[in-house]
């Protein structure tokens, strides 16, 4: 059975939760700009990246995927 990867359990979330609050630092600067509906769409486009790839670091780290370290005898 694969080992569950705590690093990457970990981060994900913290991905996830940094994009939220991007999101919202930046939804509050958004009164100030000259376009804030452009503002706001590339605020959201990085967000969504941001989030989406806490995702996948927390759903690889639950499967146990080790990427490409090496095996533990050496191969």
């Amino acid at each position: 059975m694969r080992q569950k990867n705590w690093r990457l359990i970990i981060s994900g979330p913290v991905f996830m939760l940094g994009a939220v609050a991007f999101f919202w630092v930046m939804a509050g600067q958004m009164p100030q700009s000259t376009d804030p509906s452009g503002m706001m769409r590339d605020v959201g486009e990085v967000a969504g990246l941001i989030g989406t790839i806490g995702l996948a670091l927390l759903v690889a780290g639950l499967l146990g995927w080790q990427g490409l370290a090496k095996k533990p005898n050496g191969e």
